[in-house]
Order: C-alpha cells, then sequence, then structure tokens
C-alpha cells in the first residue's frame, strides 16, 4: 500500500499518508505511557486481512502491536486510547486468526467504512465490537471524539 495515494472514491478527503499521520498524531497523545504503539494494519486496507470483517476498508482504523512495554498495562492503554477519541479493545490471540493486538477506530473519522462505524455503535452501547455481540469490560471513559479532547486539553 502507497501511503500517498489519494484514496478512490474519497476524493477532498486527503490522502493516505495523511490518514497515517492523523493516526501517529493521535496514538502520540498517548505518549505519556511511556511505550511505543505500533501499527500492524492501518486504514484503507480493503480485503487485506478477513478476520477484520472490513473494519478497516475506509479510514480511522487501526490494529495496534503494544510491545513489550504496553503490553503490561493493556487496559491502562486502551483507557488513554479511549480518551482521545478511539474505540479501542484489547484483542486477546485467536492462533491461525490474529495476534494478540489493539483495535481501535477513531469515532470522528468522516470516512469509516460500515463494518467500522457499526463498531462506534457498539461501543456507544457497551459491547465489544465483535460478531459475538459481548459486553465491553474495557475502562469507560464516556464518548469522546479527537476533536473534543483538543478542546479540552
Amino acid at each position: 500500500m502507497q501511503r500517498r495515494e489519494q484514496s478512490a472514491g474519497h476524493a477532498g478527503r486527503g490522502t493516505r499518508e495523511q490518514e497515517y499521520r492523523g493516526q501517529q498524531t493521535r496514538f502520540g497523545d498517548t505518549g505519556r505511557l511511556g511505550c511505543h504503539l505500533g501499527i500492524t494494519q492501518g486504514s484503507y486496507n480493503a480485503g487485506g486481512v478477513g478476520a477484520s470483517a472490513g473494519t478497516h476498508d475506509g479510514g480511522g482504523a487501526a490494529d495496534l502491536d503494544m510491545g513489550a512495554l504496553c503490553g503490561k498495562r493493556t487496559r491502562h492503554v486502551v483507557r488513554a486510547l479511549r480518551v482521545v477519541g478511539f474505540a479501542a479493545w484489547h484483542r486477546t490471540a485467536i492462533p491461525g486468526v490474529w495476534g494478540e493486538h489493539i483495535h481501535a477506530i477513531a469515532i470522528s473519522d468522516p470516512d469509516l467504512a460500515p463494518a467500522a462505524a457499526d463498531q462506534v455503535w457498539d461501543y456507544y452501547t457497551h459491547h465489544d465490537g465483535l460478531a459475538g455481540n459481548a459486553v465491553d469490560t474495557a475502562p469507560r471513559v464516556g464518548f469522546h471524539t479527537w476533536e473534543q479532547y483538543q478542546r479540552r486539553s
């Protein structure tokens, strides 16, 4: 995937490079965690990973590798992402499907894939964003967008 490529059908909404930089900025605001959150799967990755069920087809979606330091503070990392405007969940490893990661959706991204928008609704209704529709057990911080976070900061 070339990050500088204009996303098909989304003219005027920015390039993939801008999307990547925007996500890095938001994740950067979690920097006080003292660990690095690497993106293992980003946005505009239609059909890239079947287990993602289309959530990464549009903008605003990311799977994050927590690294050695972050992995010890999973709930804290999920909470920090939620405070800065992400619907975020810890995903435990399912062998042969995916490794342990944090799945995050930028709540106010205007170019979310329909499956990602459904996950934002799941977050709002305190569910885990997966097909089984289980109750979300991660820390609740309210329903914040990146723009609301910026105004408060």
